[in-house]
């Protein structure tokens, strides 16, 4: 990578891993959360009518 970079001018990579460590956290957060309300619903569902096909 730095040979690719250094034409641009960039010798470095860095890379910023409590913004990665963040961002990972809150991906994992607001999946979970995004989950609760269907997987609460299906848990309150019949498992028949859950199989049954229209």
């Amino acid at each position: 990578m730095p040979t690719v970079f250094n034409g641009v001018g960039w010798t470095t990579l860095a890379i910023p891993w409590a913004q990665l460590a963040g961002m990972l956290v809150l991906a994992v957060v607001v999946g979970v959360l995004a989950a609760l309300w269907p997987s609460s619903r299906a848990a309150r569902l019949p498992v028949l009518d859950a199989v049954a096909s229209d």
